[in-house]
């Protein structure tokens, strides 16, 4: 639903109301089903659950018209009014649509039945064979970055309900069974487990239950500005007038560091001792206090926001707070989507995926197309885009601004869930150490291998080392909930061979693995869609199999063609300038990290580690990805050395140049309220010093929302 708190009553009376309209609506599409009534009584029931589902769609807005005050320069925090046609499209709280039809038992909501439990899958698939696969080269950060892009697209929330072992007569309940010798189901016998809240499909007609997103569909960084309104303001800084994000402002020595705001709404998190200053921090996702690394990019890119508005703070007297938050906004989802697409992508997908989808800007930009819905997938939310659960690590390695390893300890995951003790250690180097530690580290490969931390301690308690849980359960439970199909039916719908043997499954997947999933399941054909995907072996110069870069692709492909504010579309009123792109294509992520993080050098394509020793470069490294693109078709650089270079070398790593924000501003506005243009040179302020911290600081943190359906939280 579009937002229980827009509605009258309290959000819990809102929600049982929620429940009880689509336990109805499910109970006549049941009813039509059945065989055992005539045409006639089956007719009479249609016409009945067409006006059922149209009073539905009126109350909860999937079919209402747009707010035409949110269709215009800027994009609407809530992605209303992307898709004039179509307003609801990829707007929160709308439902995600479907790659393939729901298979579920009685074809409207009730899981099918397997032969094994997704915790007894998970206890016998995980981590069994040696790691094999080639990351070529990729930095931990890509686990990292991809957790905070998927924040920013997608959130499923969990029905309301407490569930228990041995109460799953309830509907709302879907309890995973475990073995009597299971040490993480314990005496319970199980591990509870809501089912998503339901909804019925987008378009308002007929069909098997359907799920909702409740964030913005878009790569429209509505993990660091939200996707509601009263979210937007509640982070911003009004009171100063300047287009500022709110900081938490913590003395240390010359500067100051700044993290994420108080999370007022999140108390029961872990924190550092008794210490009353010290708390969860708030950023646009509810749930940026998941784990350190994550908390640090949303840190950074709260830090780039305010960096950026200080410059145009500069360059512009006449704009008012308002006009100096939403242009710093509307840089800020530019560089997220350059860097998502250019930088992150192509290391996942690999160059023929992103060829295939022309997904990178040396594919060049075919314009928007309002044919195309950018709205997720459901197998994309519930299966897919939790690849890189595989990529946890059991430890985060922190190291100096002279990227010396041992000096700071390492975090163990499985004690830094909802904790943001690690932000306020100054002594070790607070987000500044996460971060090039995660440019640093390698990369652990997509495969059945997954750490401890998420199999076996995930949330656990942190004091007694008790309540953990088992988040490939969770992802496996998760897609049964949703009525996802099996994994051969997406090979079947990507053109891929389909296997329909164990031995046709070679091919595909490594000898050791299939033989496993054969005492799992009973044919190939009822393998869950999250094991098969995982377990496939990578296509050449990626990190995914066939099957995961298909849908992925598929995705990001609508993502990014069916976004009319994509940031490289000029073809409508208020865009972007072409001088504007060419400032922001010029970005790269170690920039932004370079400007807000206590750093002399890094190298220049950071989801990769760094080459050892000198190199030299002939061209800098947005200028490769601008003209063929990375990797190549091996996974590798071409003829690029990703050596460490200064972070005032701008000629390899260049500055964002506001000067086009001011051409672009100075034909709006009249000569007279136009101020004198100052000089030109670099527009971008080097305020890192002011706006990082010392290799040093800590905190804990907790977001109920996000613990509420624990595996949302840790999705990639």
């Amino acid at each position: 639903m579009l937002h229980v708190r827009n509605r009258r009553g309290t959000a819990e009376e809102t929600s049982q109301e929620f429940l009880k309209f689509i336990s109805e609506i499910e109970s006549f599409e049941r009813s039509i089903l059945s065989p055992e009534i005539d045409d006639d009584e089956r007719e009479s029931l249609k016409r009945k659950h067409r006006r059922q589902l149209s009073k539905f769609c009126k109350w909860v807005g999937y079919n209402s018209e747009p707010d035409k005050e949110k269709c215009g320069k800027y994009r609407s925090i809530d992605g209303q009014c992307n898709n004039i046609k179509h307003p609801n499209w990829g707007k929160a709280g709308y439902p995600y649509r479907r790659l393939l039809p729901a298979k579920y038992n009685d074809r409207v909501s009730q899981p099918r039945w397997y032969n094994s439990s997704a915790r007894e899958v998970s206890r016998q698939f995980v981590n069994q064979g040696k790691v094999q696969f080639s990351t070529y080269g990729a930095s931990e950060l890509v686990m990292h970055f991809g957790q905070f892009l998927d924040h920013d697209i997608n959130l499923t929330p969990a029905s309301a309900a407490d569930c228990k072992c041995g109460n799953d007569e309830d509907e709302i309940c879907f309890s995973i069974p475990c073995e009597s010798d299971d040490p993480v189901c314990g005496e319970e016998g199980c591990i509870p487990f809501r089912r998503s809240r339901p909804t019925i499909r987008g378009d308002c007609r007929p069909g098997a239950r359907a799920h909702e997103n409740t964030i913005t569909s878009f790569v429209d960084a509505s993990n660091v500005y939200g996707s509601f309104q009263e979210d937007m303001d509640d982070l911003r800084d009004v009171e100063k007038g300047k287009g500022k994000m709110r900081v938490e402002t913590q003395p240390i020595d010359e500067g100051h560091i700044h993290l994420l705001p108080h999370d007022k709404e999140n108390e029961e998190c872990i924190r550092p001792g008794d210490e009353d200053d010290k708390h969860c921090g708030k950023g646009g996702d509810v749930r940026a206090a998941e784990q350190p690394g994550l908390t640090s990019l949303h840190t950074m890119f709260v830090r780039e926001h305010n960096r950026v508005v200080n410059v145009l703070n500069n360059l512009h007297e006449n704009w008012d707070e308002d006009h100096f938050f939403h242009e710093t906004r509307r840089i800020i989802i530019a560089l997220m989507q350059k860097i998502t697409y250019d930088e992150f992508l192509p290391l996942v997908l690999g160059k023929e995926t992103m060829d295939e989808f022309k997904l990178g800007s040396w594919n060049g930009y075919d314009g928007y197309d309002k044919k195309i819905n950018p709205t997720l997938f459901n197998e994309f939310a519930a299966a897919f885009m939790r690849f890189g659960h595989s990529l946890i690590p059991e430890r985060l390695k922190r190291v100096t601004s002279l990227y010396v390893h041992d000096d700071f300890p390492s975090i163990d995951l499985r004690s830094a869930f909802f904790n943001a003790a690690h932000m306020y250690e100054t002594e070790h180097g607070s987000i500044s150490s996460l971060l090039l530690g995660m440019i640093s580290n390698n990369l652990l490969p997509v495969d059945k291998h997954f750490s401890k931390a998420i199999t076996d301690h995930l949330f656990e308690d942190p004091l007694n080392g008790t309540g953990g849980i088992d988040l490939i359960a969770l992802n496996i439970q998760r897609g049964r909930d949703h009525g996802l199909p099996a994994y051969t039916e997406y090979r079947r719908h990507c053109g891929l061979s389909v296997p329909e043997s164990w031995e046709d499954l070679v091919k595909i997947i490594d000898e050791d693995t299939v033989a496993s999933l054969r005492t799992l399941y009973s044919n190939v054909d009822k393998i869950d869609i999250f094991v098969g995907y995982i377990a496939e072996n990578p296509k050449k110069g990626a990190l995914v199999g066939e099957t995961a870069a298909c849908v992925l692709g598929k995705q990001f492909h609508n993502l990014k063609y069916g976004d009319r504010y994509w940031y490289e579309n000029t073809e409508r009123k208020g865009s972007l300038t072409k001088d504007q792109i060419k400032a922001i294509q010029q970005v790269t992520l170690a920039r932004v990290i370079c400007e807000n993080v206590r750093v002399d050098s890094i190298q220049p394509a950071v989801f990769k580690v760094p080459d050892e020793g000198k190199g030299s470069n002939n061209r800098a490294f947005y200028q490769l990805l601008l003209d063929e693109g990375y990797p190549n078709d091996r996974g590798l650089l071409d003829d690029f050395s990703n050596h460490r270079v200064d972070c005032k070398n701008y000629n390899e790593i260049p500055k964002l140049s506001l000067q086009p924000w001011i051409e672009d501003v100075t034909l709006e506005e009249s000569s007279t309220e136009s101020k004198t243009s100052r000089s030109s040179g670099s527009f971008s302020s080097s305020s890192a010093s002011n706006n990082s911290e010392n290799p040093s600081s800590s905190r804990r943190s907790s977001s109920s929302s996000a613990s509420n359906n624990s595996e949302n939280s840790l999705k990639l």
